[in-house]
């Protein structure tokens, strides 16, 4: 049987509730495998709320039956977490984001991603300037003037940096900056 971690993994699971496309992303699939799942497996997990067309279930009996059913590893890759992103602050420290994204909407970019409450302290939640956010796909830029909204969920942050388009530079590739 394959080991069965005690508690969810809050990168895994930011929310405190699992919905099925989380589960699909969390198990690299599609949100119709997980119906599949639900309806032919009985001891898939029940819901504790949401609705009929959207349900939503406990985060640890969701990662639980994906261990046990062999849809998730003990070490699950860090491609089914999504993207990352990567920061990069003033003083040298990168931190990384877990699955991250990337909206743009009137002029605002929304970047929004999981890491550590450790790692996230070392950010103010105003005026934070960033000297490099890399993500796959995408050119790499300085940020000089972010906010940011943290979430707090098991030790995990689930934060979106926001920031006006004309407070984003292109940094040209293979620059480091300061350097």
């Amino acid at each position: 049987m394959p080991d069965v971690p005690d508690m969810p993994d809050p990168l895994l699971w930011p929310e405190p509730t699992a919905t099925l496309i989380r589960i699909a992303r969390v198990a690299g699939v599609g949100r119709a495998a997980v119906t599949n799942w639900r309806r032919h497996h009985p001891d898939f997990p029940a819901p504790v709320g949401g609705t009929d067309q959207s349900p939503q279930f406990p985060p640890a009996d969701a990662e639980a039956w994906l261990h046990r059913h062999g849809k998730i590893s003990r070490h699950q890759p860090e491609t089914a977490l999504g993207p990352t992103a990567t920061l990069t602050l003033p003083d040298g420290q990168t931190i990384t984001l877990k699955d991250a994204h990337l909206r743009h909407d009137d002029g605002l970019v929304t970047l929004t991603g999981c890491t550590s409450r450790a790692a996230w302290a070392r950010v103010p939640l105003q005026n934070a300037v960033l000297t490099r956010v890399q993500m796959p796909g995408r050119p790499d830029v300085t940020v000089t003037s972010a906010n940011a909204d943290v979430f707090d969920y098991e030790g995990t942050r689930t934060i979106s940096l926001i920031w006006h388009e004309r407070n984003e530079h292109p940094l040209p590739p293979d620059t480091t900056p300061g350097k």
